[in-house]
């Protein structure tokens, strides 16, 4: 099986492949590997579905143990090799872990997708340190630059993450001290009105799919409040416009490379710069071409066909009332920062999606009463 067709015989065909030491060539990057392993974990989840579901139970254990022993050797061998980012690996073996739960498999607590080893690498990254700092400019995270807020995020992230798996840890303690970072949670970068940490232990009931938007969506990105139709150009403070829409089959990287090519052709030419990216995620900062990187004051970051995207969607699916809401997989965020964001550029952004895609503005000031054409 070649590289380009890994998920074209289906699963099973690609892990027979993959454990025969079938490999992408060396030409193939970091990108080529993350649509690799988010192929490979869709069409497991769906394998888990048809072969689960009440009339067709017949996924024999050993079976299950060897999907489970490939994914995981795919899941290292991108890690060890730097074609994922560690932190997106961890997700994916938690969202993993959620999966299985929600049928009612629950890996022994030491395996590669059990509870309790998962747990140690998630507490590993929460310091005190980065407690300490969370507790002090928590409060205050809508005054500090982006390069803050992203740690604060990544801090909340973790701490979803530990909430996913904290029903199935095996020691008391590690539940207790999952518990203690709750108010401190409380504190971080929120999007809409809510900012409770998950508690899984009482809110997954059973499901007859596997999704892991049910019990296993990670917290949203940082939000504000904004005037909206006031459109005030002097922010002063960090805040967001959110644009949900429909990517159709391209990713999170592609959507972004899509909407930078449509603002060229509309005649912005918009520079994407510090640019990171996971299996489901992109982010840069957008500047103008020939202005210095940040100058702009803009943060884009594209969430497209992944639980996360599913639960940003879900969250605020009844109030928009147009309904074409429920198209979209993906979520455009722009975070706004400084005392002189660049509007243009925000208009540009606007302009692009709205002739690429099924695009719906969002803030939480106006919430989808904002008029992104008035800019």
């Amino acid at each position: 099986m070649s590289s380009r067709g890994i998920g074209d015989g289906g699963i099973r065909s690609a892990l027979d492949w993959w454990e025969s030491g079938g490999r992408p060539g060396p030409d193939k990057g970091v990108n080529h590997w993350s649509g690799l392993v988010q192929t490979l974990l869709t069409e497991f989840r769906a394998e888990l579905n048809r072969s689960l579901s009440a009339d067709r139970r017949f996924l024999a254990g050993a079976e299950l143990d060897w999907y489970l022993r490939n994914l995981d050797g795919i899941l290292t061998y991108t890690e060890a090799h730097r074609l994922a980012d560690p932190f997106e690996v961890l997700v994916r073996r938690v969202a993993l872990s959620g999966t299985l739960g929600g049928f009612g498999i629950v890996p022994a607590p030491e395996s590669p997708f059990g509870a309790d080893r998962l747990f140690r690498l998630i507490s590993a990254e929460i310091t005190d340190e980065r407690l300490t700092e969370a507790k002090r400019l928590g409060p205050v995270w809508r005054n500090v630059d982006r390069v803050t807020v992203s740690r604060l995020l990544r801090l909340k992230h973790l701490f979803t993450l530990a909430a996913m798996v904290q029903p199935r840890l095996t020691n008391d303690s590690d539940v207790e001290k999952v518990d203690s970072w709750r108010p401190v949670y409380e504190l971080l970068p929120v999007a809409g009105s809510e900012n409770v940490m998950p508690d899984h232990r009482s809110a997954c009931p059973p499901r007859s799919g596997p999704s892991e938007e049910t019990c296993g969506s990670a917290s949203r990105m940082v939000s504000t409040t904004w005037s909206g139709a006031s459109h005030d150009r002097r922010v002063g403070m960090a805040h967001q416009v959110r644009l949900y829409c429909a990517l159709g089959e391209n990713d999170a990287a592609g959507g972004l490379d899509a909407l930078v090519a449509a603002a060229r052709e509309q005649g912005s030419d918009l520079r994407p710069g510090e640019r990171e990216s996971g299996g489901s995620w992109v982010s840069a900062i957008l500047d103008r071409a020939g202005e210095p990187v940040g100058a702009s004051g803009c943060h884009i970051e594209i969430h497209a066909q992944s639980p996360l995207a599913s639960a940003m969607i879900a969250e605020v699916a009844e109030a928009e009332p147009s309904g074409r809401i429920r198209s979209a997989n993906a979520v455009v965020t722009l975070t706004l920062t400084g005392s002189d964001v660049d509007w243009s550029v925000v208009r540009a952004v606007w302009k692009a999606a709205k002739s690429l895609w099924n695009a719906v503005p969002y803030d939480d000031g106006s919430g989808f009463d904002i008029d992104l054409d008035e800019l």
